[in-house]
């Protein structure tokens, strides 16, 4: 019995707390839908069409999942099995692709929790990458014994607090929307009495990260949470919920006229034309507002521009850089201004240079502090999810806890301002040691003589051993 409370008290504790995971902080279980109360297909109940899930790069997303069945063994108590069947990853459609280049991070899930009051839903939670490039995601996820589930625009990347937008409905065509310089759309009435049946019906097909305004949810926009709806569990009233988080409630913006939407603060019409239209061998930006453009392109020692943008956001990995076979690719945003003419130039470019040092022997017992010396940002990846970021070209220590002994390596990729890259992966034997240095003078039942000598010997040995092998892949 204690071990069994042992286990429970450890699965509360190991759940990530909502000021530090994405943005979603209160989805209670009435706003789930009936089907999470009985058996059938597995369905990703967040993020989802209405309910689009926000995160900084380096936060856990901890998304909501109804699966089949209960899952055996249970989650906690032989969690590595619990993991296994999993699958996450995140695409970019919208990228201008290169080359045949595809911008997409497949992620490992670490932790499956059971979420409130149903033996069907679990929060599963992903450790988002540091070095993760900003823009729209569609999702792709696989849970024990279901086929892939596939949400549309489900998660957006951003930088900070979401930037919001406003909108009566989506657009027959939604797509316009998705360079605009927001995260988030608020669609709808926020006040179920006086809204209208549904938004368009376009916004099904979830063409840009939105949230319903009839749903009831709480989501936390920098330090405030934005409230909506107000359904109540049987044990937990949904303000009792928002009042456990902590924060500000600041009421839902108002809705704009018809045909027009809201972000940063102003009103414009809502767009009728693509946001970027094909012309000759490049493009060209319409409407009346800003654009925010990805192009995504092999990696190597070449860098890429777009001509024609009015300012260069950055470049990022646009593979994981622990490479799984996939085609390494590096992604590149900019700024456009309206009415701009663009295209894409490759460049010949230096590669940045890159060294990473590990010292010899790290242990799993504290952080390893390693050097890295690059003209360029640094993305490290190392185990099955260890990842750290190292922003500007410069010469830095960066820390790595190591989790598994034996022989691990730790990959690094440097980006350059122009977009050419350079990797590296550097070998390391991972250790951990006996504990020494136990015995005292005076103490023990053959007096101090012999704990000297017992003392001496466990300092002198203090030895590497192993015992914890490979981890799971």
């Amino acid at each position: 019995m204690p071990r069994i409370l042992l286990a429970l008290l450890a699965a509360t504790l190991a759940l990530p707390s909502p000021s530090r995971a994405d943005w979603l902080q209160v989805l209670p279980n009435c706003a789930m839908g009936d089907t999470v109360r009985r058996p059938g297909p597995a369905e990703l109940l967040y993020p989802q069409a209405g309910l689009a899930a926000y995160a900084n790069p380096g936060q856990p997303l901890v998304l909501r999942v109804k699966v089949p069945a209960p899952l055996t063994p249970p989650p906690g108590v032989q969690q590595e099995r619990a993991l296994r069947g999993w699958l996450f990853e995140l695409v970019d459609e919208d990228a201008i692709a290169v080359g045949g280049a595809r911008h997409h991070y497949r992620l490992r899930v670490e932790d499956v929790r059971p979420d409130g009051q149903s033996t069907l839903v679990y929060r599963v939670t992903v450790q988002l990458p540091p070095w993760l490039a900003p823009g729209t995601y569609d999702v792709r996820l696989r849970a024990p014994g279901s086929e892939d589930i596939r949400v549309r625009a489900g998660v957006r990347i951003g930088a900070g607090a979401p930037r919001l937008g406003t909108l009566r409905e989506l657009p027959a065509d939604p797509g316009v929307l998705r360079r605009l310089p927001v995260d988030v759309w608020l669609v709808g009435e926020p006040d179920p009495a006086t809204a209208d049946a549904t938004p368009a019906t376009a916004a099904a097909t979830g063409a840009v990260p939105w949230l319903d305004r009839r749903r009831t949810f709480a989501v936390r926009v920098g330090d405030d949470l934005l409230t909506s709806g107000g359904c109540d569990d049987v044990h937990l009233p949904f303000a009792v919920g928002v009042a456990r988080v902590g924060g500000a409630v600041v009421e839902a913006p108002p809705v704009p006229p018809v045909g027009t939407m809201a972000f940063a603060g102003e009103t414009a019409p809502v767009p009728t034309e693509p946001g970027l239209r094909a012309r000759g061998d490049g493009w060209v930006a319409r409407g009346a507002s800003p654009l925010e453009v990805s192009v995504v392109f092999p990696e190597g020692d070449r860098g890429l521009a777009l001509r024609g943008a009015s300012e260069r956001l950055g470049f990022w990995p646009g593979t994981p850089v622990r490479p799984h076979g996939q085609r390494a690719s590096v992604v590149g945003r900019w700024s456009v201004a309206p009415g701009a003419a663009l295209g894409v130039v490759r460049l010949d470019a230096d590669p940045p240079s890159l060294e990473v040092v590990v010292p010899s022997a790290p242990t799993t017992h504290g952080p390893t502090p390693v050097r890295v010396r690059s003209e360029g940002s640094v993305a490290l990846a190392w185990e099955e999810d260890g990842t750290a970021y190292v922003p500007g070209a410069g010469d830095r220590s960066v820390p790595l806890h190591f989790h598994w002994l034996e022989r691990r390596e730790v990959h690094a990729l440097a980006i350059g301002p122009r977009g050419a890259a350079t990797r590296t992966a550097t070998v390391t034997e991972v250790v951990t040691e006996r504990p020494g240095c136990s015995a005292s003078p005076g103490r023990g039942p053959a007096g101090p003589l012999l704990a000297l000598l017992v003392g001496g010997f466990l300092c002198g040995r203090r030895r590497p051993r192993y015992t914890r092998r490979r981890p799971r892949e």
